[in-house]
């Protein structure tokens, strides 16, 4: 009888504890995927694969900041500024068109009174096959509609170990502040971007004479078009009262440089790519798009980047600024302009001139 006992408060002391982990995971939720952060709880689950696609379900906003490594030096406190609006920001860091897209619809689907999106259209994965993800590690069950395996969330050790118990200890030992924006680095970025650093992180190619290959060419425009349609602006179309705000990444020059060691008609090519991507996206009333890429200033100077297309918070900073002032706007009327400007900048570049001055330096 006594073992009987005793077996039968095990199993009840096993289950209590069980449904205790579960409920403590719903309550303080340290990737957001219940509900929006509490009040008094200092969460500590900084990981932007587990924490994004619930701050676009949750969060409190009407303004949204989404893209690649490109958007990650944007301040949501800057941007709600400037515009009047309640900013988030979501970085997917070496991602493509696909994952950018299914995540800005998610925001659009859950957030009815999101009126403004900022969105990096990246030049450098219009390549990409329009399915393409860089990782196959996201975590599906935050991700997808699928209530019944959210239990892999509850009881998950990785969660407990890197997201609740450090939650949880910090919000009892109050050792820091909790959700916050850590967009605008500053004083980091300025140890690792400079001209020098710039150029000791891109490996420049060997000069290359072959021809452009057709073939590729071709593959090449397949993926962009379907990614400027599928993963772009058949969403955009279908939020006609929301504003979109794109912008072209602007990449260093040594990134052009790249394209132009690449052999004979690369920079025009890239250019045409831009050219045919302006074309599409300005057909949607509701789309303004811009691009630093005819600051040449800007693109040149080496002391703004970390690498060949990484760049400073500033520059984060001078997108929007430009964004909310109407500068570098690219339109209908002023396309040509810019793509010739660019087209012959890009291609008279004295490129070999970037290495033989940090040499004599």
């Amino acid at each position: 009888m006594n073992e009987k006992k005793w077996f039968r408060g095990t199993v009840i002391l096993l289950a209590v504890l069980i449904i205790a982990m579960g409920v403590a995971v719903i309550v303080v939720d340290p990737y957001y995927h219940f509900h929006k952060p509490l009040k008094g709880i200092e969460y500590r689950g900084q990981n932007a694969l587990y924490n994004n696609n619930g701050m676009l379900r949750n969060f409190d906003y009407d303004a949204l900041i989404i893209g690649t490594s490109m958007t990650s030096g944007f301040s949501e406190e800057e941007a709600s500024q400037l515009f009047g609006e309640n900013f988030i920001r979501t970085t997917f860091l070496g991602e493509g068109f696909y994952i950018l897209n299914e995540n800005m619809k998610t925001a659009l689907v859950h957030q009815h009174d999101l009126k403004h999106v900022i969105r990096s259209v990246d030049t450098l994965w219009f390549v990409t096959p329009p399915d393409w993800t860089s990782t196959a590690e996201y975590p599906d069950y935050l991700y997808d509609e699928n209530p019944f395996n959210d239990v892999r969330y509850l009881y998950n050790i990785d969660v407990w170990d890197e997201a609740m118990i450090p939650t949880v200890v910090a919000s009892i030992s109050h050792s820091g502040d909790e959700h916050e924006d850590d967009s605008s680095e500053d004083a980091k970025a300025d140890a690792y971007l400079n001209h020098e650093e710039a150029l000791n992180h891109y490996e420049r190619p060997e000069k290359s004479d072959d021809p452009i290959d057709p073939s590729e060419t071709e593959e090449w425009y397949q993926h962009m078009q379907t990614n400027l349609t599928q993963n772009l602006t058949d969403t955009i179309a279908q939020y006609p009262d929301v504003r979109f705000d794109l912008f072209f990444p602007p990449y260093s020059i040594l990134w052009w440089d790249s394209a132009n060691q690449a052999g004979p008609g690369r920079v025009d090519r890239r250019v045409d790519m831009e050219e045919y991507a302006i074309d599409v996206i300005l057909k949607y009333p509701n789309v303004h798009l811009y691009s630093l890429n005819d600051d040449f200033n800007l693109i040149t100077d080496l002391s703004n980047y970390a690498d060949d297309i990484h760049y400073h918070p500033n520059v984060n900073s001078i997108i929007l600024q430009s964004i909310h002032d109407g500068e570098h706007e690219i339109t209908k009327e002023n396309a040509t302009e810019y793509i010739d400007s660019i087209r012959k900048f890009y291609n008279t570049y004295d490129y070999d001139a970037i290495f033989t001055q940090n040499q004599t330096d």
